[in-house]
């Protein structure tokens, strides 16, 4: 079976440093079958959402950015276009970056299909199981809830399980500020508190 060469994408952010260790390319893939209570991406579940990518495109915008460490995979959830993640994960493999992985998935999930296990083994950070509202923790590193499973597939690095929450503010070329990350609703207000005293006094 040959793989396909388009992904149903809903953002790629080019630059950001909060989702996995590093300077990483970040890719919201569009659509998730899970359908997590509380799911903080519920704009993201239709799989007919966002946009068709080529994947040698995405691949381009990738190997023209320097000093990037990898890309991280969320979402949506990746794992639903597994023969898409798995095609253009290898093909980043072969820039020397790193995947780090997010899915919803549980392990004994990804075990049962031989190709969501191949992107498993592939990726060097995953993040894996259901997003679980009631064990929600704003303070834990990557993570939305308690219960999920960091797995480390490569010796890499600073991770390991300090308990440290970040969220970046990005600007488009058309004046609009974009909030990434896990905020709370406190932390949404103040962020855009601080951003509006500081285009007033400038």
């Amino acid at each position: 079976m040959g793989f396909p060469e388009t992904i149903q994408i809903s953002e790629l952010v080019p630059e950001s440093y909060i989702y996995g260790p590093g300077k990483r390319f970040v890719i919201w893939v569009q659509g998730c079958s899970i359908h997590c209570t509380g799911c903080w991406n519920q704009d993201l579940w239709d799989f007919n959402g966002g946009n068709l990518h080529s994947i040698n495109q995405i691949i381009e915008k990738i190997a023209s950015i320097s000093d990037l460490d990898g890309i991280t995979l969320l979402g949506g959830e990746p794992l639903d276009q597994a023969y898409s993640v798995l095609l253009l994960i290898t093909k980043v493999k072969q820039l020397n970056l790193s995947i780090f992985l997010y899915t919803g998935y549980e392990i004994v999930e990804i075990d049962s299909d031989a190709i969501k296990r191949k992107i498993f083994d592939l990726s060097d950070i995953i993040i894996s199981g259901r997003y679980i509202q009631e064990l929600r923790d704003l303070n834990l590193k990557w993570r939305g809830s308690s219960n999920q499973t960091v797995t480390v597939n490569q010796n890499h690095i600073d991770f390991i399980d300090e308990r440290l929450n970040h969220v970046e503010i990005h600007y488009s070329d058309d004046g609009r500020i974009k909030i990434i990350g896990y905020p709370d609703k406190k932390m949404i207000n103040e962020l855009i508190n601080h951003e509006f005293n500081i285009r007033e006094t400038v």
